[in-house]
């Protein structure tokens, strides 16, 4: 026989109902309660188990039963923010000013001249050059310079590389152009410039070292020789 339904035992008590809701011949529907404790098993008329899952849903996404998410199901808008941030994203078609690049500007217009440098030089045979005397009666293991020599040329205007090379790597040999500038194992030089070389002499007494420059087809020594 069926007693008055307290409502206040459902309140935050309802520990289980069941997957699938059916009533019993006499027109009610069993629940799981705890109440102070103590578990009840309860039996509630249809319209007081209304009252318990009210706020609930029939369908989810027009499916009923066990709705599993599948694609469709939200649109961009349904998520927090996710439209604000695609919009900030660039798209794979999107493209930079060279500006934009740190150092690019400078890179490409050093490169650029690197190139037009390189592409100026001739590689005609430029004509013989006469280099400076070799020095004698030099110390050890110190750095002399030659005397001044000019590159002559027919053609004033062609560009050339030289390159210096020494017998032993411990000579260094280099060059320097109108005296300006580093000294450097490769130079680019035009008629008329002035010429100077340098190296380290030998640290062994009567010992010749020597230097070689190469230009296009042609190439001159100078040497050292310690005391």
């Amino acid at each position: 026989m069926s007693q008055p339904f307290d409502r206040s035992f459902l309140k935050d008590t309802i520990i289980a109902l069941p997957q699938t809701v059916t009533m019993s011949a006499d027109g009610y529907i069993p629940v799981i309660t705890i109440v102070a404790g103590e578990l009840f098993v309860r039996r509630i008329t249809p319209d007081d188990f209304k009252s318990v899952v009210a706020g609930g849903v029939s369908s989810v996404f027009g499916r009923q039963g066990t709705v599993i998410a599948q694609a469709g199901d939200y649109a961009l808008a349904d998520i927090t923010g996710l439209v604000a941030a695609l919009a900030g994203k660039s798209n794979t078609g999107h493209g930079h000013a060279q500006s934009d690049i740190t150092n690019l500007v400078a890179d490409l217009a050093a490169l650029s001249s690197a190139i037009a440098a390189k592409a100026a030089l001739s590689l005609v045979q430029p004509d013989a050059i006469t280099g400076p005397a070799n020095l004698t009666g030099q110390a050890q293991n110190v750095t002399v310079e030659s005397a001044d020599f000019t590159f002559t040329n027919a053609d004033t205007t062609g560009v050339y590389s030289l390159t210096v090379r020494s017998s032993i790597a411990a000579a260094n040999a280099e060059i320097r152009v109108n005296g300006l500038g580093s000294w450097s194992q490769h130079v680019n030089i035009r008629h008329s410039d002035v010429l100077r070389l340098r190296m380290l002499t030998a640290n062994a007494p009567a010992t010749q070292r020597v230097a070689t420059i190469y230009t296009p087809g042609r190439n001159f020594t100078w040497a050292t020789t310690t005391t």
